[in-house]
């Protein structure tokens, strides 16, 4: 099985968006949290589930939230580049590859 880890800057954005929604609602930051690590363990037995694209990332998005991961793939690793919203300038994370 391959490994996941995230970027220091998309564990903090996990982190944010996480915070975010539980301020929101209540255990809504544990439903987006629990999506995040769904997501890592399917990745983690599927890497190449991702979406390409050209820029040379992988992207997948959440269920339930407007979020996504933008990852790569190195070796043994997937890298988590990115947590980002879909709507929210799409381009800031793109110098992290």
């Amino acid at each position: 099985m391959i490994r996941v880890e995230f970027l220091s800057a998309a564990q903090d954005e996990l982190n944010a968006a996480s915070d975010s929604y539980e301020l929101h609602r209540k255990n809504l930051g544990v439903r987006f949290s629990t999506e995040a690590r769904r997501i890592c363990d399917f990745l983690a037995s599927n890497p190449n589930y991702g979406h390409p694209i050209a820029a040379g990332y992988r992207r997948v998005n959440f269920k339930g939230f407007p979020y996504y991961f933008a990852y790569t793939i190195q070796k043994q690793t997937i890298n988590i580049l990115a947590v980002s919203h879909t709507s929210r300038h799409p381009d800031y994370w793109k110098d992290r590859f």
